[in-house]
């Protein structure tokens, strides 16, 4: 049972700190875990929406990934983010097609904002590649700054970077700097789950 690391800073102050590059940093995320086939899936929230999504690591790997990720301290707050628990419930058991969360891209950068945006926009049980996110985009020759941005999604599952493949028709790696090799049989799991299971794996 999961009964969140302590509490180090409070919901709702409206706080506000400074990044490296001079961006503010929201001061307040509230974080819980929702269960899945693939194990605890843990979700940070703020006022405007989704912040972080990520599973395959423990709760103090995720509180940690956020702090130096956004330069806050998430708390443990389950009623807080109970509506998305409660949609990742559904969506696991194959109730829900799409997820209806905001999400907070505010402190990434306009292309991996932008790039986000459009692998948000590939319906479930569908896959597009690097190169159809690059086109989307009105960026044909960016195909590998699309990859990178894709690889560094903060918010797995709901942006759904697990339906973007490569241009060969293979599957491709999944969060392979944190995962490695075994990111592609949980971004096969995903898939699956969605139906999709009609590729070329040669």
């Amino acid at each position: 049972m999961t009964v969140g690391l302590p509490i180090l800073s409070s919901i709702g102050d409206g706080r506000r700190g400074m990044l490296e590059d001079g961006r503010q940093a929201l001061m307040e995320v509230a974080y819980a875990s929702a269960q899945s086939p693939l194990g605890p899936v843990w979700i940070g929230s703020g006022p405007r929406g989704l912040l972080s999504v990520d599973f395959c690591v423990d709760e103090l790997e995720f509180v940690c990934n956020v702090e130096r990720r956004l330069s806050v301290t998430p708390v443990f707050a389950p009623e807080e983010v109970r509506d998305a628990v409660d949609q990742f419930g559904e969506y696991f058991t194959g109730q829900r097609l799409a997820f209806d969360l905001p999400v907070d891209l505010e402190n990434l950068s306009a292309f991996h904002c932008a790039t986000l945006r459009a692998v948000q926009r590939v319906p479930y049980g569908r896959v597009s590649s690097y190169g159809d996110i690059a086109r989307a985009m009105g960026k044909p020759g960016a195909t590998r700054a699309v990859g990178t941005a894709v690889a560094t999604n903060p918010i797995a599952i709901v942006i759904p970077c697990h339906r973007i493949v490569r241009g060969d028709g293979t599957p491709g790696e999944y969060a392979y700097r944190t995962l490695g090799s075994a990111g592609r049989k949980l971004k096969l799991r995903l898939l699956t789950l969605e139906g999709v299971t009609n590729w070329d794996e040669n």
